[in-house]
């Protein structure tokens, strides 16, 4: 059930940061937590080589949307 809500956030996210929206790197992030979470849960470590950098990613370019 937990990835069905990461894959929906995830989504929304890609629609927000479409519309030019700052709030998407927030959904974005929430998403790689759940994606983390989830990765540590079943044991799918590679999942992490995208999840990390991707959750720093965000961090930083919601910085970067939010000095705009």
């Amino acid at each position: 059930m937990i990835d069905i809500i990461a894959g929906i956030t995830e989504l929304s996210s890609q629609v927000v940061l479409g519309r030019k929206n700052k709030w998407g790197w927030v959904l974005s992030l929430i998403s790689g937590g759940l994606w983390t979470y989830i990765a540590f849960q079943t044991k799918l470590y590679g999942i992490l080589i995208i999840t990390i950098p991707a959750i720093f990613i965000n961090v930083w370019n919601f910085i970067k949307w939010s000095k705009k």
